[in-house]
């Protein structure tokens, strides 16, 4: 099988903290605030440009991630976060933390994108493609942007579909 690590070129820095979430949501284990701020601590000589929190059975009970984006908030501000209860709720653990490393390793780069292409519509608002076909606001693209991945082939899609379909309307009607 084809592992995304191996697709992308990611730098990566994992830390653990004690904790533990059963599979039906209890909490079986307190999260350890103080060592995740010293690992965090030691993470940050580092320098992340984002980071994955991805804890196990956080699809059913998404406490501790959202505690840990609290404490990272405080001890590191700034970068880009990426929850893997967010970004992917499921069961699957490895699918849940491959999904949310691939959005964070695409976050800070698509962030600047789209506030740049904001920017130039001036109050307009933006709505972007996602792989599925739908659309969604810059806002949520910006945190969601593995929802974006394969969107390519989909606009290609879309933009083939609009492009015939304004080739039979009458010129004098045309929106272009």
């Amino acid at each position: 099988a084809h592992r995304l690590e191996n697709s992308l070129k990611i730098d990566f820095k994992t830390i653990e903290v004690p904790e533990r979430i059963a599979t039906d949501g209890a909490v079986v284990r307190v999260l350890d605030e103080q060592t995740l701020r010293k690992r965090l601590a030691h993470l940050a000589t580092s320098q992340p440009e984002s980071l994955t929190v991805s804890l196990i059975n956080s699809f059913a009970n998404p406490a501790h991630e959202l505690r840990v984006l609290e404490i990272v908030q405080e001890e590191l501000p700034g970068i880009p976060i990426s929850l893997s209860s967010d970004i992917l709720p499921e069961i699957m653990e490895y699918e849940r933390t491959m999904t949310a490393v691939a959005n964070a390793y695409v976050k800070p780069i698509l962030e600047t994108y789209l506030d740049g292409l904001q920017a130039m519509l001036d109050g307009t608002a933006l709505r972007v493609l996602r792989s599925d076909g739908g659309l969604s606001s810059a806002q949520v693209a910006k945190e969601r942007c593995a929802n974006l991945l394969y969107s390519v082939g989909t606009s290609q899609a879309t933009l083939v579909f609009y492009s015939d379909l304004l080739s039979r309307v009458p010129q004098e009607a045309s929106p272009v």
